[in-house]
């Protein structure tokens, strides 16, 4: 059965699937076929339709959503079709076994004052700036997958002509606008990038500090870590999370103590607090109600027998990492970010103002227009909106 499977996906990979669809695909068949191995299936012509129920049994018990079922069913349709196809099989024994109804949610968006409030509260003297400027503002203004913005190379951009080239999934290329804000900060962006020695030379247009081009979790950490950050330049959500965060937890007086901080001295980042050591903290500071408190009663308890110079530490008396710091804050804060909720945002923007929806089916790239419809639901919620705030009668 291996050999079989080993054949499909390279149907597969002929077929131009995206790497996202092969790599979910080999996870779910290699499971099922394993899982038919141990149930005494040796062969792919003794598959029934009573071993796929058994299977899909077993993953429902494993508590999978609904729509990882789904594509489960779906891959084993596609692989048990791809046998027939091949006269390995006369019946495919998945053709009657019924997907579990997935309930279509309406996408989150993120308001675009927000996206604003991101840029404009981006730490200017940082090398990324001009990089993670020109993400975000792509990410909105392209409507871009994250896959798509990773893989964009230079030589698909055509800046004379405001246009540039991705491709999407199933290898489908297609043409976007590149105007306005996005293509002034990409300019900005492959400036500076032009002036770095140190980087390699590469046809990627975005770029680690190594030279090597972004991967899709860089891109999640960099759109978080200015969501966060951009978050905390606002006074009412840093009292706000305030009145959330544990008193009673030597942790939560640190947290306390860094939202003190921030506060109290609204041009710092918690990429200036994790840098902080103890020799270098302003005397002024220890005014500070839980900041002192956190100094004279928790930092020793963390230290131990460590002699360590920064500030701030975590529970197991080590320097508190940024990351670390981003990941804490996100948690009070109580929202996540991602590239796809700007590909939200980008769609639904275009339908608030009256583009036409085969038009925004075009720019996202989707097959299917049905996949484009839900952003109508996301714009009729907005009229209600309206229509609540306005109307005497509402």
């Amino acid at each position: 059965m291996n050999n079989y499977l080993e054949d499909y996906y390279l149907i597969l990979i002929e077929n131009n699937a995206s790497p996202n669809t092969l790599d979910s695909y080999k996870r779910y068949l290699d499971d099922y076929v394993k899982f038919l191995s141990k149930k005494g299936v040796k062969s792919v012509t003794k598959i029934s339709p009573v071993d796929i129920k058994k299977y899909i049994s077993y993953v429902n018990k494993r508590g999978l959503a609904p729509s990882s079922i789904s594509i489960i069913i779906s891959a084993i349709r596609s692989f048990h079709k791809h046998l027939v196809l091949s006269s390995i099989i006369d019946e495919n024994p998945a053709l009657h076994i019924h997907s579990p109804k997935v309930q279509k949610k309406l996408p989150e968006i993120i308001e675009r004052e927000e996206i604003s409030l991101m840029i404009s509260s981006m730490k200017k003297s940082s090398k990324f700036y001009e990089r993670d400027k020109a993400i975000i503002e792509m990410l909105y203004a392209c409507g871009l997958r994250v896959s798509e913005l990773c893989d964009l190379s230079v030589s698909n951009l055509f800046i004379d002509d405001e246009l540039l080239r991705v491709l999407g999934k199933g290898s489908k290329e297609r043409l976007l606008p590149l105007m306005g804000r996005a293509k002034q900060y990409l300019l900005e962006y492959l400036d500076s990038k032009s002036k770095n020695t140190i980087v390699k030379k590469s046809d990627s247009v975005f770029i680690s500090n190594n030279g090597n081009k972004l991967t899709r979790m860089m891109v999640f950490n960099i759109l978080e870590k200015h969501f966060i950050e951009s978050k905390l330049k606002d006074k009412k959500i840093i009292h706000s999370l305030m009145r959330v965060i544990n008193f009673n937890k030597s942790d939560g007086i640190r947290d306390l103590g860094i939202s003190e901080v921030l506060l109290h001295y609204p041009h710092l980042f918690l990429f200036d607090i994790y840098k902080l050591k103890v020799n270098t903290l302003p005397k002024n500071w220890i005014k500070l109600e839980y900041l002192r408190k956190y100094m004279y009663d928790v930092r020793p308890k963390f230290i131990l027998k460590q002699d360590v110079d920064y500030v701030f530490l975590n529970i197991k008396g080590k320097h508190l990492k940024y990351i670390e710091l981003i990941k804490i804050f996100r948690n009070y804060v109580g929202r996540k970010i991602s590239p796809h909720l700007l590909r939200h945002s980008f769609a639904t923007d275009l339908l608030k103002n009256d583009a036409d929806l085969r038009f925004v089916q075009d720019l996202l790239g989707h097959s299917d227009i049905s996949s484009t419809q839900i952003y109508t639901h996301l714009d009729k919620r907005h009229l209600k909106k309206i229509y609540q705030n306005h109307h005497p009668r509402s």
